[in-house]
């Protein structure tokens, strides 16, 4: 029977909240065995991690003065999965919309200058997200989401 794929979408309203649930995923697995074979679906932002690199300016500054404690504990969170044994998936959306879904979007698996990851609908991560846990074809990447 294949292992059912872990998938965090945590709310970030309280920063450090993430850092504790999600720590103890990774850390305490019921048996040490199934630790490195249960796939982890993370949804992190884009502006996290490397991806800090490859915002505007505009965003850069709004995520400074404004999600600063967010942004670092996403990253944070990324470095943890990242380095475990986990087969864990980082998805780090655009802006999210409250739209219908569409099934109209594009992921990229690798950063690049002028990448410009823009607005998605919270209803397409989704769909995304359930095609991934039923079938994981992103395994140890991190995966930029946005609209086409």
């Amino acid at each position: 029977m294949p292992k059912q794929p872990v998938v965090s979408v945590l709310s970030m309203e309280t920063p450090s909240i993430l850092n504790r649930k999600d720590t103890e995923i990774i850390e305490n697995p019921e048996e040490e065995e199934k630790k490195i074979d249960i796939p982890l679906i993370f949804v992190t932002g884009f502006g996290a991690g490397e991806s800090k690199n490859y915002v505007s300016w505009l965003v850069k500054m709004f995520l400074k003065y404004f999600l600063k404690d967010v942004y670092a504990d996403k990253t944070k969170m990324e470095e943890i999965i990242t380095n475990s044994d986990l087969n864990w998936t980082v998805v780090r959306p655009g802006r999210l919309l409250d739209k219908e879904l569409t099934e109209k979007y594009r992921i990229e698996n690798k950063l690049f200058k002028g990448i410009n990851i823009g607005g998605i609908n919270r209803a397409d991560v989704a769909d995304f997200l359930i095609k991934q846990a039923e079938k994981q074809t992103e395994l140890k990447k991190y995966i930029a989401i946005s609209e086409k």
